[in-house]
């Protein structure tokens, strides 16, 4: 069976920055700006709020500029210290406005991970 864990935090997203909050004053901040439907990303090494670290440029390709009450799309990636998008990088992303989900499958070729959100 394959290690599963979850987590928990709260995310802010303000004009070109993010804020994930893990609880217990563990906080990680990076940026982000949307350019021609390619969304850069700067974020930290350790994403777990451990602390200042170098912070490493994360892209998706094809990104709409806007998003309305539901969304289904995959995307090329480029995750964290990855010079730029491949073939067996990919974003499968759905969101739902009814129930305010969102689910991101990151697939690579050794696996996934899913990530879920809730809008509140």
């Amino acid at each position: 069976m394959p290690d599963e864990s979850s987590f928990s935090c709260t995310a802010t997203i303000d004009d070109g920055t993010w804020t994930l909050d893990f609880g217990d004053g563990k906080t990680t901040r990076g940026t982000w700006a949307l350019q021609g439907g390619r969304l850069a990303l700067q974020v930290p090494e350790d994403l777990g709020g451990g602390g200042p670290g170098d912070m490493e440029e994360a892209a998706a390709e094809n990104v709409p500029a806007s998003v309305g009450d539901s969304l289904s799309l995959f995307l090329p990636w480029q995750p964290p210290g990855f010079p730029g998008v491949s073939d067996d990088q990919r974003l499968d992303v759905n969101y739902s406005g009814k129930n305010g989900v969102l689910r991101i499958r990151h697939m690579e070729s050794s696996g996934m991970t899913i990530h879920t959100c809730t809008r509140l």
